[in-house]
């Protein structure tokens, strides 16, 4: 899976996104569509993970089971559960 996200430039198309204006789920969205472009057999169990300057996260998966992200900064006391933001594959 490592080797997908390599060839697409994951981490490389989240910050270009967020460059061009897009929000932080925007971009991680976008750059879940461009491994999805890519195919293969890893595509459902590509995550990612992008957090904003507030450390407040978006997480775009295309794996079949929605599961929630936690996440906890220095200044708060508990951690915080979310649901990830689901991008379908093809």
């Amino acid at each position: 899976m490592g080797e997908m996200a390599i060839r697409s430039a994951s981490a490389h198309s989240v910050v270009f996104y967020l460059k061009t204006g897009a929000s932080v789920e925007e971009a991680g969205i976008r750059a879940m569509q461009d491994l999805t472009d890519l195919g293969g057999p890893y595509v459902s169990g590509m995550n990612i993970v992008a957090l904003g300057q507030q450390g407040r996260d978006r997480a775009a998966l295309p794996a079949r089971r929605v599961v929630p992200i936690f996440y906890q900064t220095g200044d708060m006391s508990q951690h915080v559960e979310e649901e990830r933001t689901f991008v379908k594959g093809q």
